[in-house]
């Protein structure tokens, strides 16, 4: 058995296009998954393949576009990570090249949060292991 025959690709809708070109290159097809939103944008995540014993990593980024904010793709890789915990993955890893809150690593006055690590426990609580 070939190593990366236990490695499955997962992308978030933040970044599609750079998901396929890491598909491409290593020659991994996408895992397929379907995200929705509810009417009240409550995001749905379906896994629609066997993942279970699987290394996962996620390709997914911390931008915003014309339909989603930067907070709503927090959300979606948050509940894909859930998924990939429930669906019993070996490891779940996440790729994201634009980290969220970046800018906000440090207090510069009193009473602020420290978001970055906020979002860093966040994602780490939910399930990622690297």
């Amino acid at each position: 058995m070939h190593i990366l025959d236990n490695i499955v690709l997962l992308s978030g809708n933040a970044n599609k296009l750079l998901a396929e070109k890491i598909s491409t290159h290593l020659n991994i097809k996408l895992c397929e998954c379907k995200i929705s939103k509810f009417s009240n944008t409550e995001i749905k995540i379906n896994i629609c393949e066997n993942i279970r014993n699987k290394y996962i990593f996620i390709i997914q980024t911390g931008t915003n576009d014309t339909i989603n904010t930067v907070n709503d793709y927090i959300m979606e890789t948050i509940l894909l990570i859930d998924a990939c915990k429930r669906s019993m993955a070996n490891t779940i890893n996440l790729i994201i090249p634009c980290y969220p809150y970046a800018r906000q690593d440090k207090k510069e006055n009193s009473r602020e949060p420290i978001s970055a690590k906020l979002v860093a426990n966040v994602l780490t609580t939910a399930g990622i292991a690297r």
